[in-house]
């Protein structure tokens, strides 16, 4: 009885042990993934959209926030951390930077 009892309480130790390793390890790949896949992306669009909007190129500002809203969107619809999420729209940005700028308005 007492042997039994150790037995299943050793089993139940080691499975929360090997369950407890294997999620922190998900979990600190997650967090990985998310730094470079949205957040180091993402505050460099956000840059470029302000500097677009400081420089009076709004409509090239306006460009790239559909842009951004639109990769966040795909972001947003998947169901687990996979996949590029918004680290594409440095892609996006440079095909809305090419076209023609939009004029300036004057300072004041």
């Amino acid at each position: 009885m007492n042997r039994t009892f150790i037995t299943i309480v050793l089993t139940a130790l080691v499975t929360s042990a090997c369950w407890y390793v294997a999620t922190e390890l998900r979990h600190s790949i997650q967090r990985v993934w998310l730094i470079s896949s949205v957040k180091a992306p993402g505050s460099r669009a956000l840059a470029e959209i302000e500097a677009d909007l400081l420089a009076g190129r709004s409509d090239a500002a306006k460009a790239k926030l559909a842009a951004l809203r639109k990769q966040w969107d795909v972001f947003d619809s998947e169901p687990e951390f996979t996949g590029p999420a918004i680290g594409n729209i440095a892609t996006d940005f440079q095909q809305i930077g090419s076209a023609p700028d939009a004029p300036k308005q004057p300072e004041q």
